[in-house]
């Protein structure tokens, strides 16, 4: 039963922008217990429907195809409609339009053939609303295909959806419609302008409360903040077929910065990733942390390359940071020949050394996941040989170095360490709809390697000594560095959303909720309607990181001394060992109920 409300607000802005514009609205809000009902009771005709079309009624078109029990052939229609709407200069019904559409595969190719549409025509343009009303009805027209005189109003139109309980609209997945009618404003029984008291353009800070999934970022702390990924995907994919920008809220994934589920909920057909949000701020170094915990927060970007690394690389990426074979012989040669001491030897030593070579594989170099993992490589080892600030937990290599019970220092040429995961498995509830990660996802690991005659690295395949306990205290203190380095907590964030992504790819999470990545797959093309993750200037080599620590020892009338040089290794992430250990755990089965209650209209919600 839809009921008539008079809105009387002469002192408010709104009602002032009513009175310029002199025209009355139309809140239809239906109900999907109403606007469905008897929809499973008989078969539409699709005549009815492409008559509807055909007199540019495309609104009531939209109601038939609603009630098809078929979601294929809805989907069919959808695209037709959206195709007649975009035709006649109604962007923004067919955006709609499109939205409605339940193949993720088939409205991915609707938006791309709706945004290349536009560019074709000079670029993303507003509709012609003088020409089509927001469902893509025409109108100013006289005598053509139905349509009715009414002024503009579609500024207005976005702007009560963009402040007034954004979800609940249509546009934006709800139910809530609202379009131009000659005759007074119509509320329906979700009741929305019920809940609004007062200016309706006043106070911000209360619509963010009552509102919490407005485009703000979070003013407090969310234990477990959910995201689900097939709903991110079409919210970028038609906010990209409007030529809109990202919101901070989308590019910082609302907030997250811990994967510690995945989960798959079947009544809603959602995907979710899961973790503790709150509000972020940027850094000293410019990256974007939580405000409370200081952890950086999970990044957009970072998502897209690890899923198309699951997808396309088997799960595999890293990188090494690597001596020159060349000026290694010459290190060797020096050390043999040369009679020079103290800094004028240290000097020497740290030109021969000279540049090391940097190597990605699996991942794009470019991206901000790439660089991640080649700066938390490198600053670990500035840590290392004492050239970057550490913690007392973490004292760096070269201040183990002491001398044995015999007088001698480890017989060391270099020293190779590098990160890997450091996972314990995933648990999993026994009927597989959700999972949670365990482990604190990153360690180092150590190897001591000599140098050959012609400056060949020969590996141990050992660690011991000052190598050895310096990798196991960098792990055991992970957390405790990442508080005083980001850039170990975005190494730790990499790690988690590759473990994610693959755990979905492998188990066919994906397939269970219906959902293809389409615009978060790679492009196959410059021009390629998929996300285009930015891309930066990286680095291909970098100077060695050398330093030394002098040990002064006696032995009869001479006084020699050590000098420990060089330091290489890398970023080493293979998924396929933690995927093999997944246990069940019947304590996730809570998680799931709690999950599956959450449902809403946003991409994300707690």
């Amino acid at each position: 039963m839809r009921r008539l409300f008079s809105v009387v607000t002469a002192t408010s802005r709104f009602a002032g922008l009513l009175a310029i514009l002199g025209f009355c609205l139309v809140f239809c809000w239906a109900p999907c217990s109403v606007s469905c009902a008897g929809s499973n009771e008989h078969v539409l005709s699709s005549n009815r429907i492409q008559a509807h079309i055909d007199a540019g009624e495309y609104a009531l078109a939209l109601d038939l195809v609603r009630q098809l029990p078929d979601r294929v052939e809805a989907d069919r229609w959808y695209q037709t409609i959206a195709a007649e709407q975009a035709s006649h200069g109604a962007r923004r019904g067919a955006l709609r339009t499109i939205g409605f559409m339940d193949d993720n595969r088939q409205r991915h190719s609707a938006f791309e053939r709706l945004a290349l549409g536009a560019n074709a025509s000079g670029g993303s343009q507003r509709d012609d609303n003088r020409s089509n009303d927001n469902d893509g009805n025409q109108r100013n027209t006289v005598g053509n295909r139905g349509g009715i005189t009414e002024a503009d109003f579609d500024d207005l139109i976005e702007l009560i959806q963009e402040i007034i309980f954004p979800d609940s609209w249509e546009d934006n997945g709800g139910t809530g419609r609202i379009r131009p009618f000659a005759a007074g404003v119509h509320v329906d029984s979700s009741g929305v302008l019920s809940r609004i008291e007062g200016n309706l353009l006043k106070d911000w800070n209360s619509l963010r409360r009552v509102a919490p999934n407005i485009d703000w970022q979070l003013d407090r702390s969310i234990d477990l903040s959910k995201i689900s990924l097939n709903r991110l995907e079409a919210e970028i994919m038609k906010l990209k077929a409007q030529g809109k920008t990202l919101s901070d809220e989308i590019k910082y994934l609302g907030g997250i910065y811990e994967v510690q589920y995945i989960m798959v909920i079947p009544e809603s057909n959602d995907l979710v990733i899961a973790g503790p949000a709150g509000p972020w701020k940027f850094d000293s170094e410019g990256r974007v942390v939580n405000v409370a915990t200081g952890r950086p927060v999970l990044l957009l970007d970072d998502l897209v390359v690890c899923l198309r690394n699951a997808w396309e690389g088997n799960g595999v990426f890293g990188c090494s940071i690597d001596p020159r074979q060349e000026n290694l012989a010459k290190v060797q040669e020096f050390q043999q020949t040369s009679k020079l001491v103290g800094d004028a030897k240290m000097s020497r030593l740290r030109e021969l050394m000279g540049l090391q070579d940097i190597t990605v594989h699996g991942i794009d170099p470019r991206t901000h996941a790439g660089q991640v993992i080649v700066e938390a490589d490198y600053r670990m080892k500035l840590i290392a040989m004492g050239l970057e600030e550490t913690i007392h937990q973490v004292p760096s290599y070269l201040d183990r170095i002491t001398y044995d019970e015999q007088g001698n220092v480890p017989p060391v040429d270099l020293l190779r360490l590098w990160f890997t995961m450091n996972y314990d498995g995933i648990s999993a509830s026994p009927d597989g709809q959700v999972f949670q990660l365990l482990g604190q996802a990153v360690k180092v690991q150590s190897e001591s390697e000599f140098l050959g005659e012609r400056g060949e690295r020969v590996q141990t395949g050992q660690a011991s000594g000052p190598a050895k306990t310096f990798a196991a205290d960098f792990t055991r203190n992970y957390t405790e560095l990442s508080k005083k380095y980001a850039i170990y907590g975005e190494l730790k964030n990499v790690f988690d959303l590759s473990l994610a992504a693959n755990l979905i790819h492998r188990f066919g999470l994906a397939d269970r909720v219906g959902w293809t990545p389409t615009y978060f797959a790679s492009p196959t093309s410059l021009h390629a309607f998929n996300y285009q993750v930015p891309l930066e200037a990286h680095p291909v080599t970098v100077m060695s990181v050398v330093n030394d620590r002098t040990l002064r020892q006696t032995i009869g009338s001479k006084r020699l001394n050590h000098h420990i040089i060089g330091v290489s290794g890398g970023v080493d992430f293979d998924v396929n060992p933690v995927l093999r250990r997944v246990k069940s755990d019947e304590v996730l089965d809570d998680l799931k109920m709690q999950s599956s209650s959450g449902q809403t209209s946003k991409w994300h919600w707690e």
